[in-house]
């Protein structure tokens, strides 16, 4: 079987800290910094998430999953757009970090089986309740040991 590869791009939480940066209306995906990964060379980005209800105010449900500690179910969501703005217009203090890891052929099955199954675990900020972008692939999709490029 041939190694592949799958790349992860992150950056960090807006500088100024991201509940006051939430509550001046930045969006929580840019102020709270982000993971996602690449299965295709960089062509489409998937990202963790929590599944806002509809109707609600994506800011104020972060909020709350923050100083709550609550959960919210978890959706995979092609984030592409999210990391291009970033990368694009430089905000103060982020930066897109890229890495990779080789994998083999049947651990990108597994990793692919998992990132687009219609049933994902919770997401949440607390350690013991759900998961966050990042979590999400290490502990569920079982990605450690990334290499920065």
């Amino acid at each position: 079987m041939a190694n592949r590869f799958v790349l992860f791009y992150a950056y960090k939480s807006v500088p100024s800290g991201f509940l006051s940066a939430l509550s001046s209306g930045v969006e929580p995906s840019k102020a709270l910094g982000h993971i996602g990964i690449s299965l295709d060379g960089g062509k489409t980005i998937h990202g963790f998430q929590p599944k806002v209800p509809a109707g609600s105010n994506p800011r104020e449900v972060v909020g709350e999953l923050i100083r709550h500690r609550k959960t919210l179910p978890g959706v995979v969501k092609n984030d592409t757009a999210i990391f291009k703005d970033i990368y694009t217009t430089k905000p103060p203090g982020q930066k897109v970090f890229v890495s990779r890891k080789i994998v083999t052929e049947g651990e990108l099955k597994a990793i692919t089986a998992k990132l687009f199954d219609e049933k994902q675990p919770e997401y949440g900020f607390s350690k013991s309740t759900g998961l966050n972008c990042g979590s999400y692939i290490t502990k569920y999709l079982g990605l450690d040991g990334i290499n920065k490029e």
